[in-house]
């Protein structure tokens, strides 16, 4: 919905004027203050505040842990780095599609996840330093393809925009299959157990201790 447009509830509603505008304020700024900004904010403070419990205190972990599993005791916080994220992107794509073109939308974009690959690369924040390079090729992967686009919105001959999509296509091909690679191998031996093929691969005898029926 956009300036100039009707509400689909209520066709004689214009978009973000009179009755409209003051209910897209009074149920969006609230929803966004609480939800979007404030349940990350306080979840990261929250984890910030309690980091010594991280890992070593059941109680805490067994509650929280879906906040935290994965990452280091000392970056319990950082899935409020990636929600932030997220809501960055969203936003800039939402509130600046009204008022600037898309090349301004590409580059804003494209400095989020700049700043984000510089956090990545800084703070490594994953237990498992696998984790960390996946999650640095996501955002080299989802940099470089916003960075392309950029070239869509130009006046660039076809020839050169279908060797950008190709390119573009084969950067995220890749970056899947890397990603279909890693969910392979971390789920091997449970594919390999659930086959009954474990202990044949690892060249155990499968009736178990010599000596024994």
């Amino acid at each position: 919905m956009t300036y100039g447009h009707v509400w689909r509830q209520d066709y004689s509603q214009q978009c973000y004027a009179d009755q409209h505008r003051a209910l897209a304020f009074a149920v969006g700024i609230p929803g966004l203050v609480l939800l979007a900004v404030g349940w990350p904010m306080f979840n990261g403070v929250w984890l910030h505040i309690n980091r010594a419990k991280v890992y070593t205190d059941l109680r805490f972990t067994g509650m929280y842990s879906f906040t935290f599993d994965g990452y280091q005791a000392k970056y319990a916080w950082w899935e409020s780095v990636v929600t932030f994220r997220k809501l960055a992107i969203a936003a800039l794509i939402t509130f600046l599609h009204t008022i600037s073109n898309e090349g301004l939308q590409l580059l804003t974009v494209s400095a989020v996840l700049g700043v984000s690959l510089g956090l990545q690369a800084a703070c490594m924040p994953y237990e498992h330093g696998f984790m960390n390079w996946l999650e640095f090729l996501s955002l080299i992967s989802s940099t470089l393809t916003i960075y392309f686009s950029l070239y869509f919105t130009y006046s660039v001959s076809p020839s050169a925009l279908l060797v950008i999509t190709i390119l573009v296509t084969l950067i995220n091909m890749l970056t899947i299959a890397v990603f279909v690679y890693a969910l392979v191998r971390a789920n091997w031996h449970i594919l390999l157990e659930s086959m009954g093929l474990s202990s044949k691969v690892r060249g155990e005898d499968p009736r178990g201790p010599a000596g024994t029926d």
